[in-house]
């Protein structure tokens, strides 16, 4: 499990959603993009945070060697740009059939 430190707020999350969340997150303030993420926690349910250049954001996590999942990355960019990248969201590989 990694952290999602949001200003004093901290949030335990799944180290791999946390490293795709964090790849998306760059991407989007390098280009000036702010973006809504949503983040589940045991004391307060669904809570929204607003990810922007100022906000005081660290994300810490395991060291890995493993790729990111492109399509996972497709996918959160996605929800990004449509109002909210869902950072607790369950992800299985697609499989083609």
């Amino acid at each position: 499990m990694g952290t999602l430190h949001y200003g004093s707020t901290a949030f335990e999350l799944e180290d791999e959603a946390l490293r795709h969340f964090s790849a998306v997150m760059v991407a989007k303030l390098r280009r000036g993009e702010p973006f809504l993420a949503l983040v589940r926690s045991d004391a307060e349910g669904l809570e929204r945070i607003w990810v922007h250049t100022a906000a005081d954001i660290r994300i810490a996590t395991m060291p890995t060697r493993e790729p990111l999942d492109q399509q996972r990355l497709q996918h959160m960019v996605a929800q990004a740009n449509k109002g909210g990248v869902d950072v607790c969201e369950a992800w299985m590989a697609r499989v083609a059939a």
